[in-house]
Order: structure tokens, then sequence, then C-alpha cells
């Protein structure tokens, strides 16, 4: 029998991975049935918040999976979520939100906070998020972003205010006449490498050697690869999420989002 949506979304962590497979599958198997069960489940303390958001977001923006955005939006302005799954949502509200969220304050308030959250990754997940959402105020924070600390936040940044940028009408001007050097930005690039992995097995294996690799070019290839896999990889790729190498999750997210 399969298994019930709802406890399907409480399990997408159960500490047995035959349990979160079979939850991953039925959730991916519902598609957009399954939208009610994940959001009610964002409600119960101890959800899985990470999953649950990269569940919607594989659902994508054209289906009722924005039912979820605002009880992620609530989560956020809790403070209750953790540096890893700040992350996650960030990535997940790049595939959910569009052009209206201009006009809703929880969502641009949730956009900029995580656009200033103290973890790299979490701000590098959000440019691509403020650039569709792509108001005054979202170009404005991206012109900021260009010129993080951090290479690859500046370089997300950078790519997202071109992509912007570029859909604009000719002569309509940026973002208060501010000005940032963007090819010079878009060219810079940097590894995010975290250690303490364990050593990969399984069929997969070779896939997250790669994921983890330092080099961005091998990474985004091996995003690429996991999709051609389709939902025979999704297992693995979910399991990355719970190790400690940014460079990896963040690869393995955007891979999840695209499958399905």
């Amino acid at each position: 029998m399969p298994m019930d949506l709802s406890e399907a979304a409480r399990r997408l962590t159960d500490a047995d991975k035959a349990k979160r497979d079979e939850a991953t599958a039925a959730i991916l198997g519902a598609r957009e049935r399954a939208v009610p069960a994940l959001v009610d489940a964002l409600s119960v303390p101890g959800a899985p918040v990470a999953r649950i958001a990269l569940m919607l977001a594989a659902l994508g923006p054209d289906t009722s999976a924005r039912d979820g955005l605002p009880k992620l939006y609530e989560l956020l302005d809790k403070g209750v979520l953790d540096v890893d799954t700040r992350a996650v949502v960030a990535r997940a509200m790049a595939e959910l939100v569009d052009g209206q969220d201009a006009f809703n304050d929880a969502a641009k308030r949730a956009l900029l906070r995580l656009s200033r959250d103290p973890h790299t990754t979490t701000r590098q997940m959000t440019a691509k998020a403020l650039e569709k959402v792509g108001d005054a105020e979202c170009e404005a924070r991206l012109v900021e972003m260009s010129a993080d600390g951090n290479v690859d936040v500046k370089s997300a940044a950078a790519n997202a205010l071109a992509s912007l940028r570029a859909r604009r009408p000719a002569g309509a001007g940026d973002a208060g006449g501010l000005g940032v050097d963007l090819e010079s930005l878009v060219r810079q690039s940097s590894a995010s490498v975290a250690g303490g992995d364990d050593v990969p097995t399984g069929p997969f294996a070779s896939l997250i050697v790669k994921l983890r690799d330092p080099r961005w070019s091998v990474r985004n290839a091996a995003v690429d690869e996991a999709v051609q896999h389709g939902k025979a990889a999704l297992p693995a790729l979910v399991d990355v999420l719970t190790g400690q190498n940014a460079g990896a999750k963040i690869g393995a997210a955007q891979a999840i989002a695209r499958i399905a």
C-alpha cells in the first residue's frame, strides 16, 4: 500500500533510509496532490523543513507549491531555522517566487533577510530569488551584494543583476543610478569547500565526489549529470543535503529542483 502523503511528509528525514526513500518516492509520485500534506507538515515541530522546501521547489511556481511560501516566511520570521536549512529554503524560494511577490511584504522581508544572512551559501542562493522578484528594492540589494566579501556571492549577485537588467527595456536605467562592473564580477568564482563528509558509496558515489569537487565547472557538470539520471538519483542527492560540504549541498539542491 502506498505511503499516506501526510506520513510521507513527516518521514522525509526518517532515520531509516528505506523509509526516507519510500517517503520521497510517494511525494514525487503524487506531485501537486502532495502540496497540502507538505504545507501542513511545516507546522509540525521538528518538521523536515529543508526537504519539504525542496519538494515544493521541484514542483515549480506554476503549481500550488507556492502555497508553502507563507509558512516558510513565518519560520524565517521566527528565527527557528538552522544555518543549513536557511540555505536550502533560499534555494527553494528562488524556484518559487516571481514578480508578483514584489507586492508581498512578507516575501520581501524574508528575501532581504536571507540576502544578509551570515552564511555565504544562503546569500548566494538568495541572489536568484531577488532577480525573479525584480523590483527596485531587490535590484538595489543585488547591487550591494555585488560588493560582498565572498567571491561566490559577488558572482551570483552579478549574474542575477545582469539577467535582471537584460530584461529591462532599453533606456530604463539601473537601480538608483548605481553601476557595477558586471563583466568583471561575473568572471570571478571560487571553490566552496567544507570537509568532513564520509567517503561516498553506492551507485552514485562518483557523482557525489564530483559534487564535492572544489572546481565550479566540475560541480556544475555533476548537477547536469544528476539530472540525466532522473529520479533514480534522488535518494543519493537528498542524503547529500545532510553532509557538511557546502558546494555539494548547493549542487544537490539544484539537481533536485530540476528533477521530477
